[in-house]
């Protein structure tokens, strides 16, 4: 189970894990396994994500072009937004 955390993550819980009585150890485990979801869904909608993804399905669109218009990674980020967003 800790083996699933990775970088920074790992650095942190290992040595508490290590430590922990055997009955507090799922959850140490569990706690460091959800703020890593959490992290991760944070980075999945970082702006740079989100362009990133615009980028890719502009690019999609048009596989033969050498050139994707920041107009059109405009338009795909702003799909589904409000005026306000």
């Amino acid at each position: 189970m800790a083996g699933s955390l990775k970088g920074r993550l790992k650095e942190l819980f290992e040595p508490i894990i290590m430590v922990a009585r055997p009955k507090a150890k799922a959850s140490i485990i569990s706690e460091a396994q959800k703020i890593d979801q959490m992290i991760w869904e944070e980075q999945r909608s970082s702006p740079e994500a989100m362009v990133f993804r615009a980028v890719i399905k502009a690019h999609e669109e048009n596989v033969e072009e050498n050139r994707i218009s920041i107009k059109r990674i405009a338009d795909i980020l702003n799909e589904g937004l409000s005026m306000e967003e």
